[in-house]
């Protein structure tokens, strides 16, 4: 049940594509619409309904490139750039703040915090306006590589116990990043030029969760900022139109709403009650994956 329900929630409106991806990682394409869909026995006619239920992106659209960090080391360079620019920003307004690690991930970046509150959207507001400050500041990112004793003696001297804790290990040589003279992390890179080549209108802190110092409930509980960042405005504006899309075609949503299925909460999390409709969509499905499976072997 589960395992389907996260394929359901993979269906894609767009011409070309119904279902993304599938129980066995294959895609189900068709050049007009649906027009391969239509071999998928029966239930079409609520595949076509889901369908309905998306939008099209406009030529304009689709010709802005959204690159991936694997495409473009520039921008992978960028976003961890903006990780440590976040870092110093926080620090700045909240000097009680202890930072952890702050690596980049898939369209963005995050840094993990210790701090005394948890951060409001007044309080990321606040820091984004930091941030541009940093950025128009044009502070060089400077590589330094010391000794272990060494970034521990410095380490010591700014009370940074995760750091000391992250010191351990890493092997040698220790590398810093220094933002100018005024903030440094321990960290090995990559990193551009200077703070000045960040974008501030392509940069954008989305959300804070909360998280697990090394993922384990026993130890300290921080606070994650999220943050995303681009090349371009057009591109962080086109990232958070498909963003938006995303939601629109959540399975979740799209069930309710198509009245496919229901999920209670008092009946367990995540497990899955079929409406009739939503059967049909089922069956489909996994008739094709089967059929599927014994043509390949």
């Amino acid at each position: 049940m589960q395992a389907f329900s996260g394929t359901f929630g993979a269906l894609s409106g767009r011409s070309g594509y119904v279902v993304r991806s599938g129980f066995c990682g294959r895609r189900v394409v068709g050049t007009g619409g649906f027009s391969k869909v239509s071999r998928l026995r029966k239930g079409f006619s609520v595949v076509k309904a889901v369908a309905a239920e998306t939008k099209t992106a406009t030529k304009e659209e689709e010709n802005i490139d959204l690159p991936t960090n694997e495409s473009n080391e520039e921008l992978l360079r960028m976003r961890h750039t903006t990780a440590h620019v976040m870092a110093m920003a926080v620090q700045r307004l909240f000097p009680n703040a202890q930072v952890t690690i702050g690596p980049w991930i898939d369209n963005g970046f995050y840094y993990d915090f210790d701090t005394e509150e948890p951060f409001s959207d007044d309080d990321l507001k606040k820091i984004k306006k930091e941030m541009d400050k940093i950025i128009r500041e044009d502070l060089p990112l400077i590589r330094e590589e010391v000794t272990r004793e060494e970034a521990e003696e410095r380490i010591k001297s700014i009370n940074e116990p995760y750091k000391l804790e992250i010191l351990e290990g890493l092997k040698e040589p220790i590398t810093l990043y220094h933002l100018g003279d005024k903030w440094w992390d321990l960290c090995a890179g990559p990193h551009v030029e200077s703070t000045g080549k960040l974008v501030p209108k392509a940069i954008a802190l989305e959300s804070v969760a909360g998280a697990y110092w090394r993922g384990d409930e026993k130890k300290a509980m921080l606070q994650r900022i999220y943050g995303t960042c681009w090349e371009t405005p057009q591109q962080l504006k086109e990232y958070k139109r498909v963003k938006e899309e995303a939601k629109r075609r959540d399975h979740r949503v799209l069930g309710k709403k198509l009245n496919l299925f229901s999920i209670q909460e008092e009946a367990g999390g995540g497990l899955v009650f079929w409406h009739p409709k939503g059967s049909r969509i089922r069956r489909t499905i996994e008739d094709f994956w089967k059929d599927e499976h014994e043509k390949d072997g």
